[in-house]
């Protein structure tokens, strides 16, 4: 078996290797029916790997998330594990929301994918070099790393907020992700509570935009344009649930036409100029809470543009 000295630094050594002589003569013969060579390796020392920090020209909401992570791999080293982080973000997965909420427009993409059903650009599958690394310690040891990273459930602290509902939430303080939470924005429970009410603006803002009359006699403009182009359908939702029905070329055809009405009724157009409006209207409601939500936020940015500094390859 291998042999481990820890130094006052803390840091292991191999001091040796020793085998009973019939276990070496078996394994000296496997070695030479595999011509390989096997030696003795010390487990892996707790570490932070930043393999990439993202480029300049990335969102705020990127930006954001890798920086958490950045400050997740501290703890999770201070934990006593190995920790990777990179810049897995590919420019694909990053989707204007407006796009999301009210149609794509680009037709190039269109003509290729159609909505994006019945096939869509390869995203490669991502790989979590961190769960990788769990699964290689023992069983005692995996279950630590995961409790050191989301928290211990027994443990945990809640922590309680409301919606602007006035409905009652609930989540937890406790683990490397939320303590990387806190130390980026400052507060993590006013983080929870902030992002709690503006991280969903987008969807409020969509929900306000559909009753708006304004967009109901523009839908009926592009209800009309649809009719046009050979497709009977009476909104947007009605168009995807036809083009998931039907084969792909006929997905392409419905998504095309969909993407031209959206431009020559200035459907989109519309549907974007009343989101700013509600979205404005929603922060102007809640000023002193978006005051306090910019606030966490600058100060998560700014940190996470001095990690990206500390850390870049550039």
């Amino acid at each position: 078996m291998c042999v481990y000295d820890r130094s006052r630094s803390g840091e292991m050594s191999v001091l040796g290797c020793g085998m009973m002589r019939a276990r070496a003569a078996l394994v000296a013969a496997m070695l030479v029916s595999i011509g390989g060579l096997v030696g003795c390796s010390a487990p892996l020392e707790p570490e932070l790997v930043v393999e990439s920090a993202p480029p300049t020209e990335v969102s705020e909401e990127v930006l954001l998330a890798w920086g958490q992570r950045v400050l997740e791999g501290q703890c999770m080293v201070e934990a006593g594990f190995r920790f990777v982080v990179s810049y897995t973000f590919s420019p694909i997965e990053e989707i204007d929301p407006m796009v999301q909420l009210y149609g794509r427009t680009d037709i190039e993409w269109v003509e290729e994918y159609g909505y994006g059903i019945h096939q869509s650009p390869e995203i490669p599958e991502p790989v979590d070099q961190n769960a990788d690394y769990a699964e290689t310690l023992s069983e005692s040891e995996e279950v630590k790393f995961w409790n050191s990273y989301s928290g211990d459930p027994e443990t945990n602290v809640a922590v309680d907020f409301v919606d602007i509902q006035g409905n009652p939430g609930s989540t937890s303080q406790g683990g490397c992700q939320r303590s990387a939470q806190g130390e980026l924005y400052g507060d993590y429970e006013q983080w929870v509570v902030s992002s709690n009410i503006f991280g969903n603006q987008d969807g409020i803002a969509n929900q306000a935009v559909q009753a708006d009359p304004e967009f109901q006699q523009g839908m009926a403009r592009w209800s009309d344009c649809m009719a046009n182009e050979g497709f009977a359908l009476a909104d947007r939702s009605a168009a995807l649930q036809s083009a998931a029905a039907g084969m792909p070329d006929e997905e392409r055809s419905i998504a095309l036409a969909d993407a031209n009405c959206l431009v020559d009724t200035g459907m989109f157009e519309l549907a974007v100029q009343l989101h700013g409006r509600e979205v404005a209207e929603f922060r102007t409601r809640y000023a002193a809470e978006w005051s306090v939500y910019e606030e966490l936020r600058s100060d998560g940015l700014a940190q996470s543009l001095q990690l990206r500094d500390e850390y870049s390859n550039d």
